[in-house]
């Protein structure tokens, strides 16, 4: 059959431009590596999100945060209260770990910062060194006195999984478990033959630090440390000095002991510990700016939460918060403490409580509206696996999130996994990427728990 020319041109026509719309889709529609354009609209601002008749209304009652923050310090000064006998019972929990740790790494020693593969003999010779066979060899009460990682093995090298897959290579370093704060209470329960790191104890984690960044401390320095009134940081990255000596930076969340409440200069006075020549804590007293800091714990008003999310917002990501960023549960930690909630350090713990309200089974539409229902704008936690973020509000039936995320799961049309990636502390609705057709889950589809804080 012939067909006419202006026919075949007609049809060329209507092709090319069915081709040209769906190019068009797909540039709209397609999740890039570089994932911050599609957060561009959105405020990144969480007074947002804060109602002007109910910003100075308090979200806990001030007598029942007050309950919730001695029962914060009890953990947190729980490496300190404990006794040898009180820690038998962990012994061979934690040495049990120390041992799977190692078996797994010598099977799966994983790769270097260099792209290749590290050697069951470099994890055979730290293990060596652990000293295993006299656990525990120490029992000592210490504090950090510099910003330092809690590491899984004895080790600054990492362990990375395979670089060609998402979600494997940097920055997840296998052996990284978290930073910790200069000036965290610490338990010193093993050290390696030559005595370069400890395996540590502190309040809601525990594994090994190069001893250099702790200090030995008695019972004299607690019961002086011990003030019963603290300040808590409001700021990110301050600067904590002595006599002009910057000591080390702290930020959101961290706590010191309070001397003086110095009204006038509007500053605090607070103690911080140092090393000595011997290695051994010695008290020395610190300013801090009134703005960079508050009586603790703050009063959780609308106003304050979204005022410290504000402070945290654009905060690099940095998986177990290594060069002194911050990941999705780091985020929730700092936040909170700052309130007086005391939270576990990983995003599955954190969800874990008797009062969590599953979302498992749930429609993403069925999730949402539960939330909406349920949770408690900028005092809930959202839970999926690996990930964790706070519920801020929603907008005509669409839940929005604040929290420290690496990026979107994709994957190509030929089913290869990808990040499109944000990097950093961000508000989100939490079905971002629920219209790029290579986003494989959004996180609100992920979503399986939702936890109400200061509920119980």
């Amino acid at each position: 059959m012939h067909v006419p020319k202006s026919k075949k041109i007609i049809i060329v026509g209507i092709i090319s431009v069915i081709i040209a719309q769906m190019l068009i889709y797909i540039s709209y529609h397609y999740a890039r590596e570089n994932y911050l354009y599609s957060i561009k609209q959105i405020p990144q601002n969480a007074f947002y999100w804060v109602h002007h008749n109910t910003q100075n209304i308090p979200l806990i009652p001030i007598q029942k945060q007050q309950a919730y923050s001695h029962y914060y310090l009890r953990y947190y000064f729980s490496p300190w209260t404990v006794n040898r006998s009180g820690l038998d019972w962990q012994i061979p929990y934690l040495k049990n770990t120390i041992q799977q740790s190692i078996h797994e790494y010598i099977h799966n020693p994983g790769y270097g910062i260099n792209h290749l593969p590290n050697t069951s003999r470099w994890v055979e010779k730290m293990a060596d060194r652990m000293d295993l066979s006299h656990f525990p060899n120490s029992f000592t009460k210490a504090i950090t006195v510099e910003n330092t990682n809690i590491r899984t093995l004895p080790t600054h090298q990492p362990s990375f999984g395979n670089f060609d897959q998402a979600g494997q290579g940097y920055p997840f370093d296998n052996l990284q478990v978290s930073s910790i704060a200069a000036n965290t209470p610490a338990l010193i329960i093993q050290k390696t033959k030559e005595g370069a790191w400890s395996f540590i104890i502190i309040h809601n984690l525990q594994g090994w630090v190069p001893t250099s960044a702790l200090a030995v401390i008695d019972e004299p320095f607690i019961q002086r440390w011990k003030t019963k009134h603290y300040i808590a940081l409001t700021k990110n990255k301050i600067n904590i000095k002595d006599h002009h000596l910057v000591r080390f930076t702290a930020g959101v969340g961290k706590i010191f002991p309070l001397v003086q409440n110095n009204s006038k200069q509007k500053t605090y006075s607070v103690y911080i510990a140092v090393p000595d020549s011997n290695q051994h804590a010695k008290i020395k007293i610190a300013q801090l700016d009134n703005h960079d800091a508050t009586v603790w714990p703050l009063s959780s008003t609308p106003h304050h939460i979204a005022k410290i999310m504000n402070v945290m917002m654009g905060v690099k990501y940095g998986w177990g918060g290594v060069t002194d960023d911050s990941d999705c549960s780091l985020t929730t930690m700092n936040l909170f403490s700052t309130f007086g909630l005391w939270l576990p350090r990983n995003s599955t713990l954190q969800a874990d409580t008797k009062s969590v309200i599953s979302l498992q089974h749930l429609s993403a539409r069925e999730k949402e509206k539960l939330i909406i229902a349920k949770g408690i704008p900028l005092l809930t936690l959202l839970h999926m696996p690996g990930h964790i973020v706070v519920y801020l509000g929603s907008i005509k039936g669409r839940v929005y999130v604040f929290q420290t995320v690496w990026g979107v799961e994709t994957r190509t049309l030929f089913g290869k996994s990808g990040r499109a990636i944000i990097g950093k502390t961000v508000i989100a609705p939490a079905d971002l990427g629920a219209h790029d057709f290579n986003v494989k889950h959004t996180w609100l589809d992920r979503m399986d728990k939702m936890r109400v804080l200061a509920v119980n």
